[in-house]
């Protein structure tokens, strides 16, 4: 076998094989020599027929038989002999199969880019002091409040004020024609708080108990939901009931609702988890910086393909969280730049763990396996046997929790630099 290697760009290379004519008419002779065992042709005996005749009725598909057997058996020993490490599927093409002759075609594929690790260790990162103030512990106090809070329902005479909680049912259209998810029945609306634009809860304001109105109301142009964007809505609003809300008095007995004994204990606990959430942002800001910094340290060409399968994942997990149909190719343009530095910093981080020798233990993919199951509220064997069903899940978990670690070494490494302004 020969093979030419042609740079295209540093991650991207041009295979010219070469199979040896021996083996390809090695493979034409097997090929039609149990053509002639089993061929059936008018006027000939099973095993008589001319290899001429032969040629000339079936050549076509046998040739198409030894290029799918040896193209790809002859590109993987060309990767294996070059050392190339590829990233996708190569395209083959100008493929030459002659009878006598060798086989000749040509593999384009991308590959893994070739990383000079810069200096890593003591990276220069700002760290802010964390506190937490008694008004902060107070807010969130009020807010718990808040949440257990319970709706009762005011007398039949009360009139809808922004404190309320009104009952409604409301259809929307826009000339004469109902509007796609604006319907809904006992809707629960917390007026005042812009749920809804504001001509729609304010037009509840002063309404009573069955009550019924009609209302328009205009849309912004850049409004999300693109069928509404830009126009007038005419609402029919039936009020059913007018709800007040009531909360519990900030005591001892609230504590005890929420799990704890004292109200004293659950400010305590208020202010810890504040510390707590504050410090695992900072330190999630810190790592984004870091990565960022990783990112500028090293200069590499990436894999187009790669950069396109992280592009389609973004705008893929953007589509799950809005309604309305995305501009896929102005997305595409937007965050191409983000989804390079993405990729760049997935290589970066594997050639952190192999300098650093990380690798994932059994244990560690329990633990995760394990946070993966308690997010999602199945049990871990439900969440184990999705992961080892699903092609490549198993394999996609151990990448990342090795990235993490890489990443995790250097945020260890990093120098922090405490910045004197407090988090807000």
């Amino acid at each position: 076998m020969k093979v030419q290697v042609e740079e295209i760009t540093p991650v991207k290379k041009s295979l010219k094989i070469e199979i040896p004519q021996e083996i390809v008419s090695n493979e034409f002779e097997i090929a039609y020599s149990d053509l002639k065992k089993k061929a059936k042709l008018p006027g000939f005996r099973p095993g008589k027929a001319p290899l001429s005749l032969l040629e000339k009725k079936f050549g076509p598909s046998v040739e198409e038989d030894i290029v799918r057997k040896l193209v790809p058996e002859y590109y993987q020993k060309a990767i294996k002999e070059t050392g190339l490490s590829p990233v996708e599927f190569p395209s083959i093409e100008k493929i030459e199969l002659k009878k006598g002759a060798p086989l000749l075609f040509t593999a384009t594929v991308e590959i893994k880019p070739t990383i000079q690790l810069s200096s890593y260790a003591g990276i220069p990162v700002s760290r802010k002091e964390i506190t937490v103030t008694d008004e902060e512990v107070e807010q969130t106090l009020k807010r718990l409040q808040d949440e257990q809070g319970r709706l009762e329902s005011s007398p039949e005479d009360h009139a809808v004020d922004a404190s309320n909680y009104a009952i409604i049912d409301f259809e929307g259209s826009i000339d004469g024609k109902p509007v796609e998810q604006g319907k809904a029945e006992g809707y629960t609306l917390q007026v005042g708080s812009t749920t809804f634009p504001s001509e729609f809860e304010s037009s509840l304001l002063g309404k009573k108990k069955g009550d019924r109105l009609e209302v328009d109301v205009p849309y912004p142009a850049d409004y999300p939901n693109k069928e509404i964007a830009g126009k007038t809505v005419h609402f029919k609003i039936h009020v059913k009931e007018i709800k007040n809300k009531v909360l519990p008095p900030l005591d001892d007995e609230l504590a005890k609702d929420i799990g704890l004994s004292s109200l004293t204990e659950l400010k305590e606990k208020i202010k810890t988890t504040l510390l707590e959430q504050r410090n695992a942002q900072q330190e999630h800001d810190q790592k984004n910086s870091l990565m960022k910094k990783l990112v500028e340290m090293h200069t590499f060409d990436v894999p187009e393909s790669m950069v396109d399968r992280e592009l389609h994942i973004m705008i893929d997990r953007l589509q799950e969280r809005v309604q309305q149909k995305l501009d896929h190719e102005a997305l595409h343009k937007e965050y191409e730049s983000t989804a390079k530095e993405r990729v760049k910093g997935t290589f970066i981080l594997n050639a952190i763990a192999e300098a650093e020798k990380l690798e994932v233990t059994e244990q560690e993919i329990d633990e995760e396996i394990g946070r993966l199951a308690q997010r999602a509220k199945v049990s871990l064997q439900e969440a184990k046997r999705a992961i080892h069903q699903q092609e490549g899940s198993l394999e996609g978990l151990k990448a990342r929790i090795r990235e993490e670690k890489a990443l995790n070494r250097v945020y260890s490494q990093a120098q922090f630099v405490e910045d004197k302004e407090q988090t807000p």
